[in-house]
């Protein structure tokens, strides 16, 4: 499955990264771009990005594991490098879509 679309990558453009913050935005009400997730309790949700220089994506948004949600930012790639049980990686919510931070806390 390829997480990164042309889709979301024209998104990514339209909120770089401190896009909220630059805009006086309240986080809880920016719309999410794209929705990671991965062995059950994880899940990702980016609201910003950016593509860096080797290709790679940073990302800022709410992340829920075993620790409780957190905002902060991750890299495509360290989502890349994860490993579950049976050998299971991350994946992106195909059919997610439209949705604020608020509408899914």
């Amino acid at each position: 499955m390829k997480l990164i679309t042309k889709e979301i990558e024209k998104e990514i453009e339209k909120k770089p990264l401190y896009f909220y913050e630059d805009n006086d935005v309240d986080v809880n009400d920016a719309k999410i771009i794209v929705k990671f997730f991965g062995s059950g309790i994880w899940t990702w949700w980016a609201i910003e990005g950016q593509k860096l220089e080797d290709g790679d994506y940073q990302f800022y948004g709410m992340m829920i594991g075993n620790e409780g949600k957190e905002w902060g930012y991750f890299k495509l790639s360290d989502l890349l490098s994860i490993k579950f049980q049976l050998g299971l990686g991350i994946e992106r919510d195909m059919y997610f879509s439209n949705k604020t931070i608020k509408d899914v806390i």
